[in-house]
């Protein structure tokens, strides 16, 4: 799940792992600097910050560290309760294990916007299947990664291959269903970052299948190649949505200090 700032103090993670089973949460610049300038869920920190005459970079880290802290104290009865069930199984529980994101929904809002453009009957067919093709062909790599011989000698000693992560699943476009990112991304080892408006949509009446995913590839790498077809190039779409991440994360950055240097001199 996605996680904003002050979301700890206000008792909502609490409710979020005991209601909707939430096992982990992620976040980023881009979240905390909404959290910051468009709610009021830092304001009780805001002040204390201003109070000691913190200075702005130093009120930045306290804010981003101190909640992401205090998150993960929140959720270590979950991965306590994890481990014990682990080595009630007699599980190895020295294991190191890792997630590969893979952001989605931006992928439909930047190629929907293209083949828009294009406005051709062939273009509109495609509109809202990038982003499901994406992160389908990364699960079809993550299943030959675990079946490659050089792969093998890591797995017998208890090595756990690093699990592709669904990251953006909040759809953008009401005309897709809202829980779309999530039941049409299921498969074995795939996390899936929801926000709160989707985790309560897939709780209220997602249906989740036992798999969604595997049996989709050579439709998936259909799509990629339908969209070569009407001009749309994927390489320069993800370097073009790499770039603007990057540059997004970095504005919110410099976004988050501009009005804690006013809140701090109040």
């Amino acid at each position: 799940m996605i996680w904003g700032a002050g979301g700890y103090a206000t008792g909502n993670l609490g409710r979020l792992v005991t209601e909707r089973h939430v096992v982990g949460v992620t976040t980023t610049p881009t979240i905390f600097a909404r959290a910051i300038t468009g709610s009021d869920a830092c304001d009780e920190q805001l002040r204390d910050l201003a109070l000691r005459k913190v200075g702005v970079e130093e009120a930045l880290r306290s804010l981003t560290t101190a909640d992401v802290r205090e998150a993960c104290d929140g959720l270590r009865p979950v991965f306590e309760a994890g481990m014990a069930r682990a080595h009630r199984a007699g599980r190895e529980l020295t294991r190191i294990a890792a997630v590969a994101s893979v952001f989605v929904s931006r992928i439909d809002t930047e190629i929907d916007a293209r083949l828009d453009t294009i406005g051709t009957a062939q273009a509109a067919a495609l509109r809202g299947r990038a982003a499901l093709a994406n992160p389908r062909l990364a699960y079809q790599r993550y299943e030959q990664m675990a079946e490659d011989p050089r792969w093998q000698p890591l797995a017998d000693t208890g090595a756990r291959p690093q699990r592709p992560l669904c990251a953006e699943t909040g759809v953008k476009d009401p005309a897709y269903p809202d829980t779309r990112y999530v039941t049409e991304l299921v498969a074995p080892g795939v996390v899936n970052t929801m926000p709160q408006a989707t985790l309560d949509a897939v709780a209220d009446h997602g249906e989740i299948p036992d798999n969604s995913i595997t049996g989709t590839f050579e439709d998936a790498r259909r799509v990629l190649n339908d969209l070569a077809a009407v001009g749309i190039d994927y390489d320069e779409v993800m370097q073009t949505l790499e770039d603007q991440g990057v540059t997004a994360f970095d504005a919110s950055w410099d976004q988050m200090a501009a009005p804690l240097r006013e809140a701090l001199i109040r």
